[in-house]
């Protein structure tokens, strides 16, 4: 699991007080531009996960409650892959809002954002850069930003100039079809001359400019 910050901002690793081996749970403490205390966590819950739903819905409350307790000022935010995890069990044990309301993995809305109060004023459900089949999940406030991500198509075309197209009309009209009833029209041999004279060739197409 891995949490990136802004290089211009200063964070640290909040340790939880409670055992935690059996949870993919990282938390990082850091302060937003208005000097306020900002909590960040990244959760992973595995689809055969070794602990119970019920542990780690109590393990995040104790978290929860110590965090409050050590900054009860700060914004809480937790992200991450929740899978098939109930969000009213979050939302009620922990206060949290849920943010994400579109699919994020096929039909099903696994990747989520939740908030201990609603700070986001935009969120959006993107493909993602690197290669996933998850989507990501950007939130943020200011105005609505397009997308950017480009996707790439492979085409394939046949360059042709006079003196090819001259060449193959000629080889075509030598080439003998039997037209009986009960044969075929020989495409293997008019796919073989086509592709002589006439080559394919493919390029990359992206879905948006430079």
């Amino acid at each position: 699991m891995r949490l990136s910050i802004q290089g211009s901002l200063s964070a640290d690793v909040w340790s939880s007080p409670y055992r935690a081996s059996d949870f993919e749970l990282l938390c990082i403490h850091t302060k937003s531009s208005g000097y306020r205390d900002v909590i960040v966590g990244a959760l992973y819950h595995p689809p055969k996960a070794i602990c119970k739903p019920t542990e780690l819905i109590s393990y995040m409350e104790c978290c929860v409650g110590s965090l409050s307790n050590q900054f009860p000022t700060a914004l809480l935010v937790l992200a991450g892959d929740f899978n098939a995890f109930d969000n009213d069990d979050i939302v009620s044990t922990c206060a949290f809002n849920c943010i994400v309301d579109q699919p994020t993995h096929g039909v099903n809305c696994l990747d989520k954002i939740f908030v201990s109060e609603l700070c986001y004023a935009n969120v959006k459900v993107v493909t993602s850069a690197v290669r996933s089949d998850h989507k990501a999940v950007i939130a943020y406030n200011g105005p609505r930003l397009p997308a950017v991500n480009k996707q790439r198509h492979r085409r394939a075309f046949r360059s042709r100039s006079p003196d090819q197209h001259v060449q193959f009309l000629w080889r075509i009209t030598q080439l003998k079809l039997d037209f009986d009833e009960d044969a075929d029209v020989q495409p293997a041999s008019i796919v073989s001359i086509t592709s002589c004279f006439i080559c394919s060739t493919s390029f990359i197409q992206s879905s948006r400019l430079p």
